[in-house]
């Protein structure tokens, strides 16, 4: 028997990540039918899914041969929010949570097994698919099982306008001018995820997995996740996801031959394509439309403005209104030194000695870098588990010429 036929079916890991990807959906159910959740209990449930997987790793760190530049880029970026905190006399709690969850899962990829990290992917594919199903063609069941918009109301504070009849998000059904491809269902699917960002992200994160580990894959889980991924994109109608998905598919044949860590071009390159081919000078921040080119634009206009920011924050004034541009939001919240420690490690912690290396390492930092440009959802536990999971695997249980450990 190998080593790889004694590995669990699904470990610890495996399942703090699922719970990670899940615990939303779970809680959205318990507010429906058992009884009321709030921020807090949410808030909760996501300390103590990271507390859980903290205290796991500090019971196997001696399995982690190298901590050095995990923990580098934690004290890098820590040091960041130390300055803006005391230099805006703020303390940005948030901001810790942040980093500690792609410190959290990096580690936690050093730890799991490849038949776990496989298993948890097919898991939530899966599931994806049920309820998209459901979603699709029982959409009252769907809404009544889940009660999207009673669950949001209740934990993040969002208004009945917000919501259709049916309680999904209004967003779901599309506005004027909004890109759509039309395609199954009549308004955009968003699964286990409730929300239709995220589901969104999860065909990229998906993309990514598929790309690096497809050697590793049986037939008929290759055949499953290249029509699960365009499924998700043409009933979710994401331009980005669609975007990337196609130069995943391209990478996968160029990114082996491409020179190891030419990579590290891609956050700068994206940003200047961003402000030389969206900034409008005569448009303010209020004033961009809710589309992908105004939340594009809205990133530019950010970057024009901060002047001092860069490297002092901007207080949670500032912050607030960063909800559709990740770079503003890291700069304000851990100046432009801590947006440098995350392009840095996410660039070249992982060594480039494989293809299957060099896939990861390519998507993953176009998706982390364009998603920026619209968001910071790369930050929230649902997106960071699973991708930070495959980076902490590929940097620890990846070596030249050898398999997965």
């Amino acid at each position: 028997m190998n080593a790889t036929q004694r590995q669990p079916f699904l470990d610890f890991g495996g399942m703090a990540v699922l719970l990670a990807v899940l615990y939303n959906a779970i809680l959205s159910v318990v507010n429906a039918h058992v009884f009321m959740v709030n921020s807090s209990i949410v808030v909760a449930s996501e300390v103590l899914i990271v507390t859980a997987c903290l205290g796991y790793i500090a019971m196997k760190i001696r399995a982690l041969p190298n901590l050095f530049p995990p923990l580098i880029f934690f004290l890098a970026i820590f040091l960041g929010f130390l300055a803006v905190s005391i230099v805006n006399e703020t303390l940005f709690v948030k901001g810790v949570r942040d980093v500690l969850l792609i410190i959290t899962f990096f580690l936690m990829g050093g730890l799991i097994s490849e038949k776990s990290l496989i298993t948890v992917f097919k898991i939530l594919g899966w599931l994806v698919l049920l309820f998209m199903v459901l979603e699709n063609y029982a959409t009252e069941i769907y809404a009544a099982l889940f009660k999207p918009a009673f669950y949001y109301a209740n934990t993040r504070g969002l208004e009945e306008y917000e919501f259709n009849e049916l309680g999904l998000f209004n967003a779901s059904l599309g506005y004027d001018n909004r890109f759509s491809y039309g395609f199954l269902s009549s308004h955009r699917l968003s699964s286990i995820f409730l929300e239709q960002v995220s589901m969104a992200n999860f065909s990229m994160i998906l993309c990514i997995f598929l790309s690096a580990f497809w050697t590793r894959l049986k037939k008929f889980d290759r055949c499953f996740f290249l029509t699960l991924i365009p499924l998700i994109i043409l009933t979710n109608s994401s331009r980005t996801g669609s975007a990337l998905c196609l130069i995943a598919l391209i990478g996968f044949f160029v990114f082996p031959r491409l020179p190891r860590f030419i990579n590290i071009i891609y956050m700068p390159l994206i940003v200047m394509i961003c402000y030389f081919f969206f900034y409008d000078p005569d448009v303010l921040y209020d004033n961009f439309n809710d589309n992908l080119e105004g939340r594009i634009g809205r990133t530019s206009y950010f970057l024009h403005e901060m002047d001092l920011s860069y490297f002092t924050g901007g207080g949670l004034d500032s912050i607030n209104k960063t909800g559709d541009t990740g770079y503003a939001y890291l700069i304000y919240a851990f100046t432009v030194f801590g947006l440098i420690a995350l392009w840095l490690f996410s660039a070249l912690v992982v060594p480039q000695n494989t293809p299957e290396q060099k896939r990861y390492v390519h998507t993953a930092n176009l998706f982390i870098f364009v998603n920026l440009l619209i968001g910071a959802a790369i930050l929230s536990i649902k997106v960071a588990a699973p991708l930070w999971l495959m980076a902490g695997f590929m940097y620890y249980k990846f070596n030249k010429g050898a398999e997965y450990a």
